[in-house]
């Protein structure tokens, strides 16, 4: 079934020539039908990102930016383009007097803005749970959160989470 959408899909993108080979059936018996006219359709994607780290008395600093530009027009209709875009900054900070990072995210898109402030815990290097990261010990790190003892959310000094530090290490049998 999923060969045969995603056959459709690219019947879809791209209509046949022939009209007669428009419909795809699956061994299972699902038939799906093409209804779409022979219109072809353009699309385009724009995507930056910047990423500044800035480090002080005070603390670290992360601003990460994403402007992304998307365009759907149709080749006939050249006057006719829909544009998508969408906006987003992250400013991370980590200050050195506190054990807690603060996150300040802002999305704009289609017209809509969204802020959301989170703060997550900063665990030390030493602390068991990276170690339990790398060696694959699934078991430890439940057991870790179960007891409230750590967050899915903590960060280490650098600002890695958990799943970072445990897809950093390609020998590691755990995967969240």
């Amino acid at each position: 079934m999923t060969t045969t959408i995603s056959k459709e899909l690219l019947l879809v993108r791209s209509p046949p020539t022939d009209t007669t080979a428009a419909g795809c059936s699956a061994d299972a018996g699902a038939s799906i039908q093409n209804s779409r006219l022979a219109t072809r359709s353009t699309f385009s994607k724009q995507r930056s990102m910047t990423v500044s780290e800035f480090s002080g008395h005070l603390g670290r600093l992360i601003v990460k930016k994403e402007v992304q530009n998307s365009d759907f027009g149709k080749e006939e209709e050249s006057n006719s383009v829909d544009t998508h875009h969408s906006e987003s900054s992250s400013w991370i900070f980590m200050p050195s007097f506190s054990s807690y990072a603060f996150d300040y995210r802002y999305l704009n898109t289609c017209g809509y803005v969204e802020r959301a402030l989170r703060t997550y815990p900063i665990l030390p290097l030493e602390h068991p749970v990276w170690d339990m990261c790398y060696r694959g010990d699934l078991t430890g790190i439940q057991k870790l959160l179960g007891d409230r003892q750590i967050s899915p959310f903590s960060v280490d000094e650098d600002g890695d989470t958990l799943l970072h530090v445990s897809r950093s290490n390609s020998n590691n049998r755990c995967s969240f």
